[in-house]
């Protein structure tokens, strides 16, 4: 795509292959296949490398991290939140200014 990955694509997929490395490894070692002369052929050693690279690889990224929980805070006293926006305030919202739009906030006594 033309972009560079990062944290976040890394803990997506990390996230993705944890929950299906089992049909992962069950998909490629199924392409295992015997010649006539009843040895594995190229593409059943592919498939087994492969397997071995992706659970060498959830190996080392260890556990996977836990998906983020919805905070009852609000934004003004959420550390995490506050961390993130004084970290990011240098950067520009151009190119994505155009996919928001204004919402709405409900006073406290439209919540009742």
């Amino acid at each position: 795509m033309g972009t560079t990955a990062d944290d976040t694509d890394t803990i997506v997929l990390h996230r993705f292959l944890d929950k299906h490395a089992d049909k992962i490894g069950k998909e490629l070692l199924s392409y295992a296949k015997l010649n006539a002369a009843g040895e594995e052929d190229a593409s059943t050693a592919n498939a087994k490398r492969a397997w071995d690279h992706l659970c060498n690889l959830l190996v080392e990224l260890q556990e996977v991290p836990e998906v983020p929980r919805f905070s009852q805070l609000p934004s003004s006293e959420h550390r995490e939140f506050s961390d993130l926006m004084n970290r990011c305030a240098h950067r520009s919202i151009e190119s994505v200014q155009n996919i928001f739009v204004p919402a709405e906030i409900p006073s406290v006594s439209n919540m009742h």
